[in-house]
């Protein structure tokens, strides 16, 4: 990375060796178990927790909705500013507490 970009190398995406063989080994074990599929019958069985429920269906939402992007924020229109707005900001007074006769805010005849 001398010169600033990959010389050398796996291809970006392609899994290791490692995950290859274990993948191999699954399949050959277990060659109709589908990941997705094992979570819908903990979320349907009677005696999962809600937790474990709620978990699993946010693990297997993506499996079935794509992701939403980022919705961005519009501008307010100038008629809608804060200084239009029909209600304004009053600081509240500051009074002495009856106990301790220092100033406060909150708490003493609110």
């Amino acid at each position: 990375m001398a010169q600033g970009f990959k010389t050398g190398g796996r291809k970006k995406g392609t899994p290791n060796k490692r995950t290859t063989d274990l993948l191999k080994i699954i399949e050959e074990k277990y060659p109709d178990f589908d990941p997705v599929l094992a979570m819908i019958e903990i979320i349907k069985a009677p005696y999962t927790s809600n937790a474990v429920r709620a978990y699993c269906i946010k693990a297997v939402l993506p499996y079935f909705y794509p992701k939403r992007k980022p919705v961005e924020a519009k501008k307010m229109p100038p008629e809608m500013g804060p200084e239009n707005t029909p209600c304004e900001f009053t600081p509240r007074r500051k009074r002495k507490h009856p106990d301790y006769g220092s100033e406060t805010t909150r708490g003493y005849m609110d």
